[in-house]
């Protein structure tokens, strides 16, 4: 992943969107929803930021995070797109 368009101002709202690889649409089931809301919000209170808007698609997703002054949004996101790739990969492995 690029590190294009990156800053870390601390204190103000970001406005965040990622993409599955090749826009694969991966979140096509409501369990795969939920396992992104789940990690949504472990990340949210782990790094203590405030989730004001989030829009969840098929092949991306859209994030308003108001981090406190001490969260790195990269730490954020990297925490976030670990722990859901990890879990949606054990939910596709037992699907088969």
């Amino acid at each position: 992943m690029g590190l294009r368009n990156r800053w870390n101002y601390s204190g103000y709202p970001y406005f965040i969107t990622t993409t599955v690889v090749e826009w694969a649409k991966v979140f096509k089931s409501k369990a795969y929803f939920d396992i992104l809301c789940e990690s949504l919000l472990f990340c949210k209170d782990k790094y203590i930021c405030k989730l004001l808007a989030y829009c969840l698609m098929p092949n991306h997703i859209h994030l308003v995070l108001w981090p406190d002054q001490s969260a790195a949004i990269s730490a954020f996101m990297r925490d976030f797109k670990k722990f859901t790739s990890v879990q949606i990969r054990k939910a596709l492995e037992q699907e088969g």
